[in-house]
């Protein structure tokens, strides 16, 4: 009877980066307190920044964003993006410009071993 080749596998491990994103919108916008986690970061809102006292339409935000997190703010038909604590409508809070976020996306890029089979 013949035996069969001994086959050995040996792990090594190779990084991966992987992109990790969190969104904010519809009953979430304007919540307090807000903490997200961001793979492995935290975002922790303090403020939200509203055109008149009691409004539900958020103009801008204050938060705690790690180094390493951007963020997207779409807010009308445009985007914007930073990686800034405090973020205001640059086109305003009031006007025909003005245009309150409908969400915002934070991404931070987190790296991961990835273990790899070898004959």
């Amino acid at each position: 009877m013949a035996s069969k080749p001994a086959t050995r596998f040996e792990s090594t491990s190779a990084p991966v980066a992987v992109e990790t994103c969190r969104r904010v919108e519809g009953s979430a916008l304007g919540a307090l307190p807000l903490v997200l986690d961001v793979g492995d970061k935290t975002v922790r809102f303090a403020e939200w920044s509203t055109a008149v006292e009691g409004g539900h339409d958020y103009f801008g935000f204050a938060a705690q964003v790690p180094a390493g997190v951007r963020f997207t703010v779409e807010a009308g038909e445009r985007t914007f993006v930073s990686a800034s604590p405090r973020w205001v409508h640059p086109l305003g809070m009031i006007g025909p410009h003005a245009q309150p976020i409908e969400a915002i996306e934070f991404c931070t890029v987190v790296t991961k071993p990835e273990a790899v089979a070898v004959r």
